[in-house]
C-alpha cells in the first residue's frame, strides 16, 4: 500500500502545482479587471465632470448676455417712458446716465504738462527668452506662478 500512498502524494504534488499557477493567474486576471473597472469609471467620471464644467459655463455665459439684455431693455423702456426710478419691494431700480470720461480726440495738441511718463519697467518678455535659453539674469526668475489649473475646451 505504500507504492499506490506514494504515487497518490506524487499525483497530487503534480496536480498542485499547476493548480497553483491557474489560481494565481485566475486572481491576476480578476485584480487587472477589477483595476481596469475602477480606471474606466475614473475615466467616465472625470468626463461627466468636464461636461458639467462646460455645462455650467455656457449657463454663466447665457445668464450673462440674458442680464445684459435685461438691463438694455429695462433701461430702454425707463427712457421711453421718463421714469428714473421703480420701486418694488425688494429693490430699487434707478436710470443714471453713465459717469463722464476724459476722450482724446487729438493727442498732439495735448500740452506737455498733462502728458505722463512711465517709470522704466523690466522687458518681461526679452528676459523670459533669455532665461528659458539658460542664461542669468540678475534679479529675475523663471516661475509657474500658480497652482495647475483645469482647461477644458469642447471639440466640435
Amino acid at each position: 500500500m505504500s507504492g499506490a500512498l506514494d504515487a497518490a502524494v506524487r499525483l497530487r504534488a503534480d496536480v498542485a502545482a499547476p493548480l497553483s499557477a491557474v489560481s494565481a493567474a485566475v486572481r491576476a486576471t480578476i485584480d487587472a479587471q477589477a483595476t481596469l473597472k475602477a480606471a474606466t469609471d475614473l475615466v467616465d467620471v472625470m468626463q461627466a465632470s468636464a461636461g458639467i464644467v462646460l455645462a455650467m459655463e455656457a449657463l454663466q455665459d447665457a445668464a450673462g448676455q440674458a442680464e445684459k439684455h435685461t438691463r438694455q431693455v429695462l433701461a430702454t423702456a425707463m427712457s421711453a417712458t421718463g421714469a428714473t426710478t421703480i420701486q418694488t419691494d425688494a429693490h430699487t431700480i434707478s436710470l443714471r446716465d453713465a459717469a463722464q470720461v476724459v476722450l482724446v480726440t487729438d493727442r498732439a495738441l495735448i500740452p506737455p504738462a498733462f502728458m505722463r511718463t512711465r517709470d522704466p519697467e523690466p522687458d518681461k518678455v526679452t528676459i523670459g527668452k533669455l532665461l528659458r535659453d539658460g542664461q542669468v539674469v540678475p534679479g529675475v526668475v523663471l516661475s509657474n506662478g500658480a497652482a495647475p489649473t483645469i482647461q477644458i475646451r469642447g471639440r466640435t
